[in-house]
């Protein structure tokens, strides 16, 4: 994944379901104040939690959806002068 195609995340205060890629266990957590590691319950493998997310233009037809929903599409801010 190229990073200037993604949308870098800071793991903290949030909820996650998480399907371990190893065994495919399926788990739950929420509330965690940061998380950057995460261990499957299941079979106990540890897993580095990535900090950027792909992104992906949205069809006319799905824009047309999410604004159909109310969904807030947060604007992102001007930081290449930075």
């Amino acid at each position: 994944m190229r990073h200037d195609e993604s949308l870098f995340i800071q793991w903290k205060g949030l909820c996650c379901d998480f399907h371990c890629p190893k065994c495919k266990h399926h788990g739950h957590r929420c509330d965690m104040l940061f998380m950057y590691y995460i261990r499957c319950v299941e079979c106990s493998t540890v897993f580095k939690v990535g900090d950027h997310v792909p992104v992906f233009e949205l069809s006319n037809a799905e824009l047309a959806e999410v604004e159909k929903s109310g969904v807030n599409v947060k604007p992102s801010e001007d930081i290449s002068s930075a």
